[in-house]
C-alpha cells in the first residue's frame, strides 16, 4: 500500500511513496510539445499549504516511452487514465486516496 509522509511543521513538505500504478496522461514538455505518455508512477512530492491543504507537485517513475526514471511536474499533466480505464479527474486526490486506503482513487 502506498504510504504517506508529512514532515513536522516549519517543513511542509509531503512525499508519497511506493505508489507503483500505471497511468497514462498526456504531458506538456518544456518544448511545449504535448506527448502520451505510459508511466509507472512510483513517487509523489509537493507541499502542506497553510490551510493544511496538500498540493503535489512532481510525480516520478518509469516513462514507457523514453525508457527510463523521469519526473513529471504535476501543473503539466493533464488527460490521465489507469490503465484499467478509470478517468483521474484529480491526481492529488487519486494519489492521496492510495495512500489512505480509502477507496476514492478518482478524486472528483
Amino acid at each position: 500500500m502506498a504510504r504517506i509522509t508529512i514532515t513536522p511543521p516549519g517543513l511542509p513538505t509531503v512525499d508519497v511513496d511506493a505508489i507503483d500504478q500505471d497511468l497514462e496522461f498526456d504531458y506538456l514538455g518544456t518544448d511545449r510539445k504535448v506527448t502520451r505518455r505510459l508511466v509507472t508512477v512510483h513517487r509523489a512530492t509537493g507541499h502542506q499549504a497553510l490551510d493544511g491543504t496538500i498540493e503535489l507537485e512532481d510525480i516520478r517513475g518509469y516513462c514507457h516511452l523514453r525508457k527510463m526514471a523521469r519526473t513529471f511536474r504535476v501543473e503539466r499533466v493533464s488527460n490521465v487514465v489507469t490503465v484499467d480505464g478509470e478517468v483521474v479527474s484529480d491526481l492529488t486526490a487519486w494519489i492521496l486516496g492510495l495512500a489512505n486506503g480509502d477507496g476514492s482513487r478518482t478524486g472528483a
